[in-house]
């Protein structure tokens, strides 16, 4: 099998998480086997909020990687959510064809308009 590296990069970027939030090294690792929904609930909010906040006009902000699936057409804001399982909404995408934006749930179709909010 081969070696896995890591860049300098990254391992200041961990070393920087590990000080900022007081981890010791069994924490750290028992923080990331912690679910993301408890685990990033505290910045959820905050994320969502600082997304919109960028968004300008006549511009759309597709992101992800809060596990939390949603539109906001008066924003101009979708989260695409997750293919993790352990989330209580997943297999999740979004679709776009120029005028609409659609929240797709993986073999089931569109879930936008249980998914939409304000943020």
């Amino acid at each position: 099998m081969g070696q896995t590296y890591f860049s300098r990069s990254n391992l200041e970027s961990i070393k920087y998480l590990i000080e900022i939030l007081h981890f010791t090294k069994e924490n750290y690792v028992q923080h990331l086997l912690t679910p993301p929904k408890i685990r990033l609930s505290a910045t959820f909010g905050e994320v969502e909020k600082k997304a919109a906040q960028s968004v300008q006009e006549g511009q759309l902000l597709v992101f992800s990687h809060t596990h939390r699936p949603f539109v906001s057409p008066t924003q101009n804001l979708v989260n695409t959510g997750s293919w993790v399982n352990d989330e209580e909404t997943y297999n999740t995408y979004v679709e776009l064809d120029g005028k609409n934006i659609r929240l797709m749930k993986y073999g089931q179709g569109d879930i936008t308009k249980e998914m939409t909010r304000i943020v």
